[in-house]
Formats: C-alpha cells, structure tokens, sequence
C-alpha cells in the first residue's frame, strides 16, 4: 500500500493569535511545544512561542506534540544550531510562521505528515486523525480566508487585523 500524503492548513497568525491557539491546543490535550530548531538543546522545550526575530529561521519552525501519542524527541546537534530531527514520524503537528515582514515563497502552515502506517508510532491513527481535524476545524472557524493562488491562507483575527484585510487579492 501506498503512504498516505500529509495533511496541511495555510494559516498565518501575530504572537496574540498564536497565544490564543496554544490555549485552545491545551484545552483539547497535554500538548508539548518544541522548537524544531534552535541555538541549543536547552531552548527546545518551550512553554509558549518565542518572540518573532525577523529573518531569523530559529524563530520559525515549531512542533506541537500531543503527548496522549507515544514518542521521544531525537534532538541532534547540527553546524550551526539544534534540532528535532524525527517529527517526519511523530504525532505532532508542525507549525511554520507566516513571514509577514519579507516576501518569501513559503507561507505560513500547520502539517501533518501522517505518511506512514500507524503502527510505526507517528500518530497516523483514527485518534490522532480526530485531534488533527479538531484543530484544522478550530482554525478554519476562527480565520479570516483569503483565495489565492493555490490554497486558501488562514488569518487567525490579529494577522487579519494587521496584514490581511490590506492584501489585494
């Protein structure tokens, strides 16, 4: 059988908006925030989302682990910062920001790769599949949707407020 493709939402959210979704996230589950990449492994762990640094790609790729699915981070040190390095067959939701201040090809998403059997551990089962649609239900009721070209972008209410409503398109 073939693997199945993941699964993603274009979403683009402010510090506020991401506060108020990781408030929504603990109150369906346990869930852990993990920075994918880092200046050490100290700073993988996280309690909340870091400030936004403009350009910086330490500040950009998160994933959000309902610890409800079994699984141990693999953190590895690379040449230049740390990071996890198997969410590919996690049951995690990856979370890249929207890059507001610079344009850029990739825009902001939440991702599941659920590209293997469930059985291998990452998260690929019914379970995993209901919270995965609790929370892409969550965001499509709380966003703002603009049409482009290809998918729809999700505003959550402040990236709207401030980026959105401005944008031709």
């Amino acid at each position: 059988m073939a693997p199945r493709t993941g699964k993603q939402i274009a979403v683009a959210m402010t510090e506020r908006d991401e506060r108020d979704f990781l408030r929504f996230l603990r109150s369906t589950a346990d869930v852990q925030l993990l920075a994918l990449d880092s200046p050490s492994p100290d700073s993988i762990w996280l309690d909340d989302f870091p400030p936004r640094r403009s350009g910086d790609a330490l500040s950009r790729r998160f994933a959000l682990w309902n610890k409800a699915f079994a699984w141990q981070p693999e953190v590895q040190r690379r040449s230049h910062d740390t990071g996890v390095s198997n969410t590919l067959h996690a049951p995690v939701i990856e979370y890249l920001r929207h890059p507001f201040s610079t344009p850029a090809q990739d825009v902001g998403r939440l991702y599941w790769s659920r590209g293997l059997p469930a059985d291998a551990g990452n998260g690929g089962d019914p379970e995993f599949a209901r919270w995965w649609q609790q929370v892409e239900d969550w965001v499509k009721q709380h966003a703002h949707h603009r049409t482009g070209e290809g998918a729809a972008m999700h505003y959550l209410p402040w990236a709207w407020w401030r980026y959105g409503k401005w944008v031709r398109g």
